[in-house]
């Protein structure tokens, strides 16, 4: 195959995965925690949900350590990962004081909360809260529609069929 069009097909494919990634938090009036249409679908009616959901994913937005251990912590949650203060150093490089005062914001919000270890007294676990897992579930069933309407399946069937 020619290398052209492998290089049209993993662009166009590229691009229909950054417009998905930015589609949630995109704030305009078709954003999933502004329009009136997905607060039912979404949210159940519930415009409270929405505004605890807004106030996550601006606190998320704002700076990279934050974005990046509030998704390690829930990831670790479905992944049945033990979530410490250790394992989530090593794994993101983020300093220690700085996961600490997310850990500690998030927390005070009620998106997660810590618990010692049964097996080892000496972790205190990080696990998110029932409000936080509602959150990315809303967040995931925001990602399904965005998805089905766009192209990726098209995108990705034809990266497939170029790399298998």
């Amino acid at each position: 195959m020619d290398q052209a069009v492998k290089d049209k097909v993993l662009t166009q494919y590229a691009s229909t995965v950054a417009q998905l990634e930015v589609a949630p938090i995109n704030y305009t009036n078709n954003d999933i925690l502004t329009n009136d249409k997905h607060i039912e679908t979404l949210y159940g009616g519930d415009t409270n949900l929405r505004d605890q959901h807004r106030r996550l994913v601006n606190y998320m937005g704002s700076t990279m350590v934050r974005f990046v251990i509030s998704r390690t912590i829930i990831s670790d949650y479905y992944a049945k990962n033990l979530c410490i203060l250790s394992s989530l150093e090593q794994r993101t490089t983020f300093t220690r004081n700085a996961i600490s005062q997310v850990i500690k914001t998030s927390v005070a919000e009620g998106w997660v909360f810590k618990k010692v270890n049964p097996m080892n007294n000496k972790e205190t676990l990080i696990l998110p809260t029932g409000i936080r897992i509602k959150l990315w579930e809303v967040y995931a069933l925001g990602r399904f529609f965005a998805h089905d309407k766009s192209d990726i399946q098209k995108s990705h069937n034809l990266l497939k069929a170029l790399h298998l």
